[in-house]
């Protein structure tokens, strides 16, 4: 294992921050080498989860039935076992061996469960917990200085759902897949978790066949044993494939199918974010009184169970709707609170959008260099972290404001990058809608066969979802 300068912790704080925030069975172990990593840990969590307990259950002194019967008392908020090195020592063998047999017991309980290990515990938890390992949600590093003590596991680093730039999230996609193809069918709860880990990763890289792929597989596996929450979740994480896709009315049925699902088992947290993504829909539908109506309902029930990522998110797609109304002012206030919570929670992604957000407000109040210096801050932060989808956005942004400026080489630039990922990501909406762009400018511009072959890239297009729109730019054409 490398050591870890000090000015790494945040970055890790901030991982944790993100893998924890959801109310929901994870484990996360937690490498560390000294007492003040523990209390920068609780810390955390109560300033960010101030409503979730945090439960610390030590190992030291207890029986085998008194740590068990401990554990399982803990229903809620985040379970910490600080001296977790102690399964490590040669008189807890017998204890070791039984908590390695309650895995899959210990998860069904839905809460985080944090593990916290010094050097030499951290090296031998994958031999000596094997069972624990394999469902492992992250590992956070707080190690300062640490000899390598042993050869029974690489050094390199591992990451988890909250890796920070698009190789680490290839990465731990990759892992996954190889223990996926390690894992038996009998063993359904851990195909199923890592079907959508794997999902939710190629959703986030934007690549919707693979998330698509592993998704359905997880909706399947949820009918087919009748878990409820896990159906739920997959049918909203299906429902987010198909908008992003520009299939609102299919989206729509699955979204709705969630909603209920989460609502029947009291599984509120989840029900916040589908209630924010069916908002999402009626918004892009342009009915705002309909979108404006599920975001308030989201807001009040993820403000009430202290979910601050679902929190800022809603809080970014209200603004949306008064920006669309032309109320600038309040658009920005709420994308300003939204901000705020994403910085404080490290939500970089949601950065990311929040401040292209605020670099369009700034454009539509003609406020032309503040708008340029925002869309930049979002797009670095969406580069930095491989969003994909985030960066077609935010240089689709940029070449709208360059072509407000009359500035060709910043809209030629930018508008070229964005038809690029959106051809890449099979997006053709938006392949339409850039090409079409740049089509209309070349031909402005007397760049005749520029313009011929954007159009013929945008009629490509809108024949795959709107063969009006494809007529439309035929008949531009001739």
């Amino acid at each position: 294992m490398n050591p870890l300068p000090t000015t790494d912790f945040e970055q890790e704080l901030q991982r944790l921050r993100r893998t924890v925030h959801q109310q929901s069975g994870k484990l996360v172990l937690i490498g560390h080498n000294h007492p003040r990593q523990y209390t920068a840990v609780r810390e955390t969590l109560e300033a960010a989860y101030p409503d979730r307990k945090l439960h610390e259950v030590r190992i030291t002194g207890k029986s085998w039935s008194e740590l068990h019967s401990t554990i399982r008392a803990v229903r809620d908020g985040f379970l910490l076992i600080p001296d977790f090195d102690e399964l490590f020592r040669e008189k807890n063998d017998s204890l070791r061996v039984s908590f390695n047999r309650q895995r899959d017991i210990y998860g069904a309980q839905g809460i985080p469960m944090l593990f916290f290990l010094q050097p030499s515990g951290y090296l031998r938890f994958p031999k000596e917990l094997p069972d624990w390992f394999s469902v492992r949600g992250a590992e956070i590093l707080l190690i300062e200085e640490v000899a390598a003590e042993s050869t029974d596991r690489s050094t390199t680093k591992e990451f988890s759902l909250a890796a920070s730039d698009l190789a680490e999230r290839l990465a731990e996609a990759q892992r996954l897949e190889r223990q996926l193809a390690e894992t038996s069918v009998e063993e359904a709860a851990l195909r199923l978790r890592l079907h959508r880990e794997l999902g939710q990763i190629y959703f986030t890289i934007a690549d919707y066949s693979r998330a698509f792929e592993h998704l359905d597989t997880t909706l399947q596996l949820s009918k087919t044993h009748n878990i409820q929450e896990a159906l739920g979740i997959a049918l909203n994480d299906l429902g987010q494939i198909y908008q992003v896709r520009g299939d609102y009315a299919t989206a729509l049925d699955y979204l709705e199918q969630s909603l209920v699902i989460h609502r029947d088992i009291g599984n509120r947290g989840e029900e916040a974010t589908t209630l924010n993504n069916i908002s999402s829909i009626h918004y892009k539908r342009g009915n705002y009184a309909a979108a404006l109506d599920y975001y308030g309902q989201s807001l009040i029930i993820s403000r009430e169970i202290a979910d601050r990522l679902v929190e800022a998110t809603t809080l970014n797609n209200i603004s949306q709707i008064f920006d669309a109304r032309g109320d600038y002012t309040t658009a920005l206030d709420y994308l300003e609170q939204s901000l705020i919570i994403q910085r404080e929670i490290g939500d970089r992604a949601g950065e990311g959008t929040t401040l292209n957000n605020i670099g369009q407000i700034h454009k539509a109040q003609n406020n032309y260099a503040t708008a340029l210096d925002y869309l930049k801050q979002g797009l670095i932060v969406q580069r930095e972290i491989g969003d994909r989808h985030g960066i077609l956005v935010s240089t689709h942004n940029l070449a709208k404001l360059g072509q407000t400026q009359n500035q060709s080489d910043q809209f030629v630039q930018f508008m070229r990058e964005s038809l690029i990922i959106s051809q890449e990501l099979a997006l053709s909406d938006d392949t339409y809608d850039a090409a079409l762009t740049l089509a209309q400018h070349f031909a402005q511009s007397n760049s005749t066969q520029k313009a011929l072959d954007y159009f013929k890239i945008a009629q490509a297009a809108a024949e795959r979802f709107d063969p009006e729109k494809a007529a439309k730019v035929k008949e531009e054409m001739a």
